[in-house]
């Protein structure tokens, strides 16, 4: 045998602390150490993805927005609370 008896039990001890310590870790924190081991090119991807994702959100909240107000145009014309003229004046602004 390679290993004798006594390292046995003290590797059982110091394997028995590293699972302590890794249940004691709240799940963000736990999450946040991914991070720890990242380089600075994939600090710099991880924000240009970051700020991707928030472009992607505010451009569809203004499509949101926009397509609003058009439903807002067809249902005043279709209810008869707009004329023709001002339907299609509407939404051409919309287009």
């Amino acid at each position: 045998m390679s290993r004798d008896a006594a390292s046995i039990p003290h590797e059982k001890e110091k394997l028995e602390k590293e699972t302590d310590t890794q249940q004691d870790l709240s799940p963000f924190s736990a999450y946040t150490r991914l991070f720890s081991y990242t380089t600075l090119p994939e600090w710099i991807l991880s924000a240009l993805a970051l700020a991707a994702a928030l472009a992607s959100g505010v451009a569809l909240a203004l499509v949101n927005l926009v397509f609003g107000g058009l439903i807002t145009t067809l249902s005043d014309f279709v209810g008869g609370q707009s004329s023709p003229e001002s339907f299609r004046s509407e939404v051409s602004k919309s287009a």
